[in-house]
C-alpha cells in the first residue's frame, strides 16, 4: 500500500501536471492558429512598389507572368478577376479590361496569370458553341428560305436563342472558372475539383447537343452549313454587343461604373496616406 506521504506527494503534483498539459494545449492551439493564419494570408502581400505597384502588373498575351510563388500572387489573381482599376488611365485600363474579359479577345490577350486561363477560355468557347448548336440547327433548318414570310423572324430568334444563351452561359462559366481565386488557400482545391467535374458534365451535354443538332438537320434534309450561319451570326452579335453592354452596365458590374468607384476609393486611400505622412512629419518636427 502507498504511504500517506506518497499519496500527498502524488496529489500535490496533480495541479502542476494539469497546468503543464493545459499550457501545452494552449501552445499547440496557438501554433495551429498561426499556421492557419499564415496559410490564409499567403500570397496576399501588397504589390511591390519597385515594379510599379498595381499598375506595373498590366501584362498581355503569352509573355512571362508573375512567378507562382510570388508573395502577392493571390492578390494579383483576385484583382484580375474582380478589379478594373489598374494604372489610373481610363483608356489604358479599358484596353486591359477588354483583353481580360472579352470572350474572344481574352483567348489571345489575357494576362498570363489570370485565373481564367487561355486553355479554359478556349475550352469554354467550344462548350458554349456546342450549347447553342441545337437552337442554331432548328433556326437554320426551318428559316432558311429568303422568300418565306417567316424569314424576318430569323434574326430575333437568333438573338433570343443563340446570342442571349451564349452570354448567360459565358457569365456562368466565367464565374465558375475564377471561383478558386476567391478562396485559394483554404477551399481552392475543392472548388477546382468542382469546376473540373462541372466542365466534364457540360462537355457531355455538348456532345449530346451535337447529336440532337444532327438529327434536326437530317430530318429537314439540310446540310451542316444551315447550322453554321445562324450560329456564327449569333456569336458575332454577342461579341459586338459585349462592348457597349459591359461598358455601361450599372451597379459596379460594367467597366465605367466599377472603374469610377475604384478610382474614388484609390484617391481616398492616397489622400488618407498623404495626410498620415504629413501628420507624422509634423509630429517629428515638433519633437
Amino acid at each position: 500500500m502507498m504511504s500517506a506521504a506518497g499519496e500527498e506527494a502524488q496529489v500535490s503534483t496533480h495541479p502542476s501536471r494539469i497546468g503543464k498539459a493545459a499550457g501545452k494545449a494552449v501552445a499547440g492551439a496557438s501554433t495551429a492558429a498561426k499556421a492557419a493564419s499564415r496559410r490564409i494570408n499567403q500570397g496576399w502581400d501588397d504589390y511591390p512598389e519597385e515594379s510599379g505597384g498595381k499598375g506595373g502588373q498590366v501584362l498581355y498575351g503569352c509573355g512571362d507572368g508573375v512567378p507562382k510563388d510570388a508573395t502577392y500572387i493571390n492578390r494579383l489573381k483576385s484583382d484580375l478577376a474582380n478589379s478594373y482599376y489598374w494604372t489610373g488611365g481610363f483608356c489604358q485600363d479599358y484596353f486591359f479590361f477588354v483583353a481580360n474579359w472579352h470572350p474572344l479577345v481574352g483567348i489571345f490577350a489575357c494576362h498570363p496569370n489570370h485565373p481564367w486561363s487561355k486553355f479554359e477560355r478556349l475550352e469554354m468557347f467550344l462548350i458554349s458553341l456546342a450549347i447553342t448548336m441545337v437552337p442554331s440547327a432548328a433556326i437554320g433548318a426551318h428559316f432558311r428560305n429568303d422568300g418565306d414570310s417567316m424569314f424576318r423572324m430569323r434574326t430575333p430568334l437568333i438573338i433570343a436563342f443563340v446570342t442571349v444563351p451564349d452570354i448567360v452561359f459565358g457569365v456562368i462559366l466565367y464565374q465558375l472558372a475564377i471561383a478558386d481565386s476567391r478562396c485559394p488557400n483554404l477551399c481552392g482545391c475543392c472548388l477546382d475539383l468542382i469546376k473540373k467535374c462541372t466542365i466534364v458534365w457540360v462537355a457531355i451535354f455538348a456532345l449530346a447537343a451535337t447529336g440532337i443538332s444532327y438529327f434536326i438537320l437530317n430530318s429537314a434534309k439540310v446540310s451542316w452549313a444551315a447550322l453554321f450561319v445562324p450560329l456564327c451570326e449569333g456569336r458575332l452579335i454577342s461579341f459586338l454587343t459585349w462592348f457597349p453592354v459591359w461598358l455601361i452596365l450599372p451597379c459596379q458590374l460594367g467597366y465605367l461604373s466599377l472603374w469610377c468607384s475604384e478610382r474614388k476609393a484609390a484617391e481616398k486611400a492616397a489622400a488618407a496616406s498623404e495626410q498620415g505622412a504629413k501628420a507624422g512629419a509634423d509630429a517629428a518636427d515638433r519633437a
